[in-house]
């Protein structure tokens, strides 16, 4: 997680929000479509990044791609989100 916000610059909220749909890993492109969303007594969801521009497509380097293989490959996607907690909930 930490090599992928490393090179994309993804907020907090976008990258624990990203879904396995949101990778291309043929063209090595990310699109942030989604952020998780964490309000005060209510329990986080997925809602809209933070604004329209916020909306994007990254291109990533092989060894974000390397990275999240080999993740994928270790931690199946839950519900189709790349990050989970152990029980498969949101970070």
């Amino acid at each position: 997680m930490a090599i992928v916000a490393a090179y994309t610059g993804l907020r907090w909220g976008e990258l624990a929000g990203l879904r396995i749909t949101d990778v291309d890993m043929l063209r090595r492109r990310l699109t942030v479509r989604a952020a998780l969303i964490e309000a005060s007594g209510q329990p986080p969801r997925l809602g809209t990044p933070k604004s329209k521009t916020s909306e994007r497509t990254i291109t990533l380097p092989q060894v974000v791609i390397e990275t999240l293989a080999r993740h994928l490959g270790q931690h199946p996607p839950v519900d189709q989100m790349i990050w989970t907690t152990d029980q498969g909930g949101f970070l």
